[in-house]
């Protein structure tokens, strides 16, 4: 019977993905930039995304949440490139009993879900504005506020680091990387 769900989901899915039309670079209107620009860290945007995550089967098959909220501000310039600003802001929810491997062995007492603020990471890019270029990338400082709420849904606290991204389109397809270190 699960070999039949499965097939049955795979048939769905293949048939979603052939009904949407095929998107040309150079072919994309209005709607379809405001769908990339959703999706793409280094659009020339102002507004605030948001990001919810569930994970199933955490340290001890509990599971996680995090809801993150990213206001990014774009800044064009007359020199060749844009200054991106971006905050994300995580709000989470740890499961009590969950132990943490890299915090060490010992676990978060009581029952329940511990719900709280985690540290504040702020990140600014300086991208530049190459006509033709099938991805575009960004490299700049990133800053971390301690601002948690509760030591068990704690960030890496007060620091500094240097972070770049990339990004691109294939077609429909997006591709990107956002890569930091942190010292913190």
């Amino acid at each position: 019977m699960q070999g039949q769900q499965f097939l049955l989901l795979l048939g769905v899915v293949f048939a979603v993905f052939q009904s949407i039309p095929e998107a040309a670079a150079d072919d994309c209107d209005a709607q379809c930039q405001a769908v990339r620009n959703a999706q793409d860290p280094l659009a020339d945007v102002k507004a605030v995304m948001t990001d919810n995550t569930i994970s199933l089967g955490t340290a001890d098959d509990q599971t996680g949440y995090g809801f993150q909220i990213q206001p990014v501000y774009s800044i064009p310039t007359e020199n060749g490139f844009n200054l991106i600003a971006r905050g994300i802001i995580q709000v989470t929810g740890v499961h009590n009993g969950a132990a943490f491997p890299i915090l060490g062995p010992d676990r978060i007492g009581g029952t329940g879900y511990t719900w709280g603020l985690s540290d504040v990471m702020l990140q600014g890019f300086i991208v530049p504005q190459i006509e033709g270029l099938p991805i575009k990338f960004g490299v700049g400082p990133q800053v971390s506020i301690r601002s948690r709420t509760d030591k068990v849904v704690a960030g890496p606290g007060w620091g500094a680091g240097i972070a770049a991204v990339a990004f691109g389109f294939a077609g429909n397809l997006s591709y990107g990387a956002i890569l930091g270190h942190h010292w913190g």
